[in-house]
């Protein structure tokens, strides 16, 4: 009678859960029942094709596999991505779960890989950085004493520790080696993967008091800066090279949104847009050297990044502040705009090789451009609420709202081509998109394309499981992406054209949609 009773049991609460999967089943399609009839509502463009990502994305980051001088592509990642002359080019995705989910964008887009990075936590920003990993003595310390704590005789003893040495340092490169990174945030943590092995080598547990916003990379005094913002109104700086916090920056009164690096005449400088209105302007090369000076005069190290461990207690020194010294005073405070700055990117007016220029985004519906002097040169417009900047060559995209709780929006793009901002223009046409959480717009190297000129331009909605592809110059098959379903638009009629250096590039868009699988029959296949 009780294995009757425990078997009944078990196929009731079998029951319940196919139940709750079935229901859960019924509201995911009702929700994109409703997305699409918001969708056709909305007449928005046609996209060439659709990703369909197992989760929903919140950040999008473009990586040339072998692109930085002196980093060639490990055999780990030539065995799992299409390389054309020893190059490749991935697309990583951030998820709203927690997950990085690795694309070949020369296979179509084709998922390869997917790390575990936060459970339930949004990846909301992604970077890629070079440099040397210095974590070998720390590991190699942790494999000792954890074989030491085992109750062994010494000969087992000495042939398992030097087994662990040898295969700590096959698996890990040498200090001198630089490597490709992946930074990413999720929740307060830095999270640091490795592109070697595509695996997270490090990870900095509170790195802020609050969500990290915004991720920026820079070169200051000889060595790469990762430069992290956040809502605790806080800017942190990290050295790529040993992941310690070389100083924080806290001349803000509010939560930080938005990073960009701006050259100038006098060196590169980091801008910040704040909800307190308010853009500031850092000379970080010049806070490197401060920094230093002043950890070289009392005799301080660097403040230890903080692992899953803790913080690293190699040569540690009573009194050593984590968050490094403390800068509150900007070189400039820009205060045009009235309400809080959301958006940050950098032009360079006139080609790859004209004056650089900033472009803000405000709550306050402009957009403003400034000079290398910090001087107001022109609000590009009043009128619009951009939820996102790209830029790409001499075009500058911006995904736009009509309205702060408007459904309707559309990615806008900007002629940057003539140095002055002054004649700057809109180019003809506008592309309706759904609610943009990310705007990515990529110049793909000749390497990959020929047709260069045509910019790869992808937005990710914020209620919809779905990456939508605008324009690309590479080749995109069926069997790892869909099509609209929808008759595509006439080119001309949707009016949105790209200016290239040889004259007007229009996106191509497929005139005869083959017949593909819904989203939800295709990732069932899948699985």
């Amino acid at each position: 009678l009780n294995e009757i009773n425990a078997r009944r049991a078990a196929l009731q609460e079998e029951s319940r859960k196919r139940v709750l999967e079935e229901e859960k089943e019924r509201i995911k399609r009702r929700e994109e029942e409703e997305v699409r009839r918001k969708r056709k509502k909305m007449s928005l463009s046609p996209s060439c094709c659709e990703i369909v990502p197992a989760e929903r994305v919140r950040s999008l980051c473009l990586v040339q596999l072998g692109g930085m001088d002196g980093v060639p592509v490990t055999a780990s990642s030539s065995s799992v991505f299409h390389l054309e002359d020893g190059k490749g080019l991935v697309l990583c995705a951030g998820t709203a779960q927690g997950k990085v989910e690795v694309w070949d964008v020369l296979k179509s887009f084709s998922c390869e890989v997917t790390l575990e990075i936060k459970a339930d936590y949004h990846i909301y920003t992604m970077r890629q950085v070079r440099g040397r990993f210095q974590g070998k003595r720390k590991r190699e310390r942790e494999a000792s004493e954890a074989q030491a704590s085992k109750p062994r005789s010494e000969s087992d003893k000495q042939q398992s520790s030097r087994s662990a040495t040898d295969e700590e340092a096959s698996a890990l490169p040498a200090p001198s080696d630089v490597e490709q990174f992946l930074v990413c945030s999720a929740g307060c943590d830095l999270f640091v993967i490795s592109m070697r092995n595509w695996s997270q080598v490090h990870r900095v547990d509170d790195a802020h008091e609050s969500e990290v916003e915004a991720l920026e990379v820079m070169q200051a005094g000889g060595r790469e800066v990762v430069v992290s913002a956040a809502l605790d109104r806080l800017i942190r700086c990290w050295d790529a090279d040993t992941w310690s916090c070389l100083f924080t920056l806290g001349g803000h009164t509010d939560a930080v949104l938005a990073l960009c690096v701006m050259p100038t005449p006098e060196g590169s400088r980091l801008c910040s847009g704040s909800d307190d209105c308010t853009i500031q302007v850092w000379d970080v090369p010049k806070l490197v050297g401060e920094a230093d000076t002043e950890r070289s005069v009392s005799g301080a190290c660097p403040s230890p990044p903080a692992t899953k461990q803790g913080k690293d207690t190699d040569d540690d020194e009573a009194g050593r502040v984590r968050s490094g010294p403390t800068f509150e005073a900007a070189e400039h405070v820009l205060k045009d705009h009235e309400d809080f700055v959301h958006g940050l990117c950098v032009v360079s007016a006139g080609g790859q090789d004209g004056a650089s220029l900033m472009v803000s985004g405000s709550a306050d519906f402009t957009v403003r451009v400034w000079d290398a002097s910090w001087e107001c040169v022109r609000v590009l417009d009043n009128s619009t609420y951009v939820l996102r900047f790209s830029t790409n060559s001499r075009t500058l995209f911006a995904a736009t709202r009509t309205g702060a709780d408007s459904d309707e929006c559309a990615v806008v793009a900007w002629d940057v081509s003539d140095p002055s901002p002054l004649k700057w223009t809109v180019k003809p046409g506008v592309l309706k998109v759904p609610i943009p959480w990310i705007l990515l717009t990529e110049t793909v190297p000749t390497a990959f394309a020929s047709n260069n000129k045509m910019p790869l331009i992808m937005t990710a909605a914020e209620d919809e499981m779905v990456v939508h592809v605008w324009s690309t110059p590479l080749p995109v098959t069926q069997e790892q992406v869909r099509h609209q379903a929808e008759e595509p638009q006439d080119a001309s009629e949707m009016g949105f054209s790209l200016s290239g250096a040889s004259g007007a590039v229009v996106t191509e868009l497929p005139s005869d949609p083959p017949s593909i699988p819904a989203p939800r029959q295709q990732q069932q296949q899948q699985q």
